[in-house]
């Protein structure tokens, strides 16, 4: 079973860097990205200008190709001239699809062309970027058992602290400090736009379902019975291709471990008594498979 990790490395390398370690020769990917730009005080082409460049610029990150170009290929793509850049990726061709104006902002798509370089390859796992958000509680009232309505952000924290101390091919590069409700149907939508506010590669939603406490009645347990709480942690998560919003692992996390806290406790879910306790190590535990 491939970790989320492995997963992001096995899918973003296969089709291109496999063809050259069989080949010896660079295969072109195209790259189909869009750009967003205000109009300020009227000029339409200084807003047509920036909205392009943040469109190559979300092409040449995904590919890992230098984006010190940007600025020299948005000059020629608007101005029709014919462009080489030598980069980590190499571009080849740009194509300007689409440019769509609204009331005061222009959304621009373009295609580059890119060939991957021996180079890119060899570091492509130890390049990709992805953003995330606060993950939401599905059910908030689970969180009124021991006060820990912050766990949403803690465990986005946590999760980032395993990546940055294992991590080999991926890096949590943002943390926007937000809640987005993931669980929307809109989220292609959503991750797409967090990948292009944020600069990334990949975007990784979360939802943790559920937080819910059992605690045994004590006039209905027989004396061999034992009365510990119990409380439950399931995260859903899903990677989504931050260019074109499609799902590339899907998958749900769940465990469950003694509660050793008082119902009424109102607990520092950010502190090492909640991080060390059987809970708190059960939910690290999960955090690591990802």
């Amino acid at each position: 079973m491939y970790t989320l990790i492995a997963r992001l490395t096995l899918f973003v390398s296969a089709t291109t860097c496999l063809l050259l370690a069989l080949t010896g020769q660079s295969y072109a990917v195209w790259y189909e990205t869009q750009g967003q730009s205000v109009v300020l005080n009227g000029n339409k082409i200084q807003a047509k200008h920036q909205a392009t460049e943040e469109a190559l610029r979300q092409a040449m990150l995904f590919a890992g190709a230098s984006v010190r170009s940007v600025q020299q290929l948005t000059d020629g793509l608007l101005n029709d001239e014919r462009l080489e850049v030598s980069a980590s990726g190499e571009v080849r061709q740009l194509e300007l699809i689409s440019e769509t104006w609204h009331e005061n902002a222009v959304t621009v798509r373009i295609r580059a062309d890119i060939f991957p370089s021996q180079q890119q390859c060899s570091a492509a796992p130890f390049s990709k970027t992805i953003a995330t958000s606060y993950f939401p509680l599905l059910e908030r009232q689970h969180a009124q058992d021991g006060q820990v309505q912050e766990l949403g952000r803690l465990v986005t924290a946590r999760l980032k602290r395993e990546f940055d101390q294992s991590a080999q091919h991926a890096v949590i590069s943002s943390i926007e400090p937000y809640v987005v409700h993931w669980q929307s149907r809109q989220i292609r939508d959503q991750a797409t736009a967090l990948a292009t506010q944020t600069k990334s590669q990949f975007v990784l939603t979360g939802v943790i379902e559920d937080l819910s406490v059992y605690r045994p009645q004590g006039s209905s347990l027989a004396f061999w019975e034992d009365d510990t709480a119990t409380r439950s942690f399931r995260l859903k998560v899903e990677l989504i291709d931050g260019i074109n919003g499609a799902p590339l692992l899907n998958k749900t996390y769940e465990t469950e471990s003694e509660w050793e806290f008082d119902r009424f406790a109102q607990l520092d879910a950010s502190s090492n008594q909640f991080w060390q306790s059987a809970y708190g190590l059960a939910l690290q535990n999960q955090l690591r498979q990802l």
